[in-house]
């Protein structure tokens, strides 16, 4: 099963399910992960350009230790993405290529835009990719199986899928911990790790948890 990931910025995808990620790489399932914005706003330190280059590299660094070889940057600036035809025409085209049978977004409730958008725009975006239109992305349509909607910075309020990745978190929060740019103001990993540690009491299924909304449930 090819999996992809929709990561609003560099690091998202860690955060939001990157024990599930682990576990995926693990069985064998050859992982793509698609970064929307190049997440140059993420501090006011470094210069914008600057910091693009260092959270690539980051990430590239946090795949490495999740065992993702594919990802794709699609370069759009941080805090000002938009749903529009070009970014839809490549993300249909992403998929078509990928053919997924899960993919991995943001739940639509999260309070930071680019996660908002990201959700909209993969989620139009499945949609598009499993129809007969848009030859510019590709010639022959592909629909997803299931999608599975991940929490970051703002708790789902209703959760229809657990993971248990207590195995995982170890390799997850070393993977997220390259993501140093992010973690000199903003401690995400230890709020990732109690986020996690959270679910797992909460809903009794592993000592440390990540927790999904199905939008649409296939195989998994």
């Amino acid at each position: 099963m090819n999996v992809l990931v929709a990561a609003p910025h560099p690091d998202d995808d860690v955060i939001g399910c990157g024990g599930s990620i682990v576990r995926h790489v693990r069985e064998g399932h050859p992982v793509t992960v698609v970064y929307v914005t190049t997440g140059e706003a993420g501090n006011i330190h470094s210069p914008k350009e600057i910091l693009a280059r260092i959270r690539e590299k980051e990430a590239r660094a946090a795949a490495r230790l999740l065992g993702v070889q594919d990802l794709i940057f699609l370069g759009y600036p941080d805090g000002c993405l938009e749903c529009d035809g070009e970014v839809l025409s490549r993300v249909v085209g992403i998929i078509r290529e990928k053919k997924p049978g899960l993919v991995y977004l943001p739940h639509g409730n999260e309070a930071h835009r680019d996660h908002r958008k990201t959700y909209e725009l993969f989620t139009e975006a499945l949609r598009r990719a499993a129809g007969p239109w848009f030859g510019e992305s590709g010639k022959k349509p592909w629909s997803v199986d299931t999608i599975l909607c991940y929490e970051i910075a703002t708790p789902l309020p209703d959760v229809s899928y657990v993971e248990d990745i207590t195995d995982c978190l170890p390799l997850k929060l070393k993977a997220l911990r390259k993501h140093a740019s992010q973690l000199k103001n903003i401690a995400y990993d230890e709020a990732a790790k109690s986020l996690n540690r959270f679910r797992g009491i909460t809903t009794g299924r592993g000592n440390y948890c990540e927790c999904f909304e199905v939008k649409r449930i296939g195989r998994i």
